[in-house]
């Protein structure tokens, strides 16, 4: 909360918080910063390699949901180029690809989605 007040940011970019215990802490933490300053646009990502876990992203959205949180869909409008650099970076992040084995990466190249967050009160 500190450090995200001393920048003062007029958005903060966070994940959804889909898997890993890492992510929801993450996810957890941010939302609650947000949630105590909501003139910051908030746009929640989808975690890469966790989102095509079956049902995970509709769970987070329904919780969202369930805390009074409209999460609408956000255009990115990501073009070819951005696809050719994002897998240029993913392929050079070889720790975390031997994890996943030789395909367990795919999710990585796949378009990214996110949605806008705003507070229903």
């Amino acid at each position: 909360a500190d450090a995200i007040a001393e920048a003062r940011p007029t958005a903060l970019a966070i994940p959804l918080g889909l898997f890993h215990s890492d992510h929801h802490l993450v996810h957890d933490a941010c939302r609650k910063v947000w949630l105590s300053d909501t003139s910051m646009r908030c746009i929640a990502y989808e975690d890469c390699l966790y989102r095509r876990m079956d049902g995970l992203v509709q769970q987070r959205l329904a919780l969202l949901h369930k805390q009074n949180i409209v999460a609408t869909p956000k255009d990115l409008h990501a073009t070819e180029d951005d696809a050719q650099r994002k897998r240029l970076a993913v392929s050079r992040y070889e720790s975390q690809l031997r994890a996943f084995g030789p395909n367990g990466y795919d999710d990585a190249f796949a378009p990214e989605r996110a949605w806008t967050l705003t507070h229903a009160r």
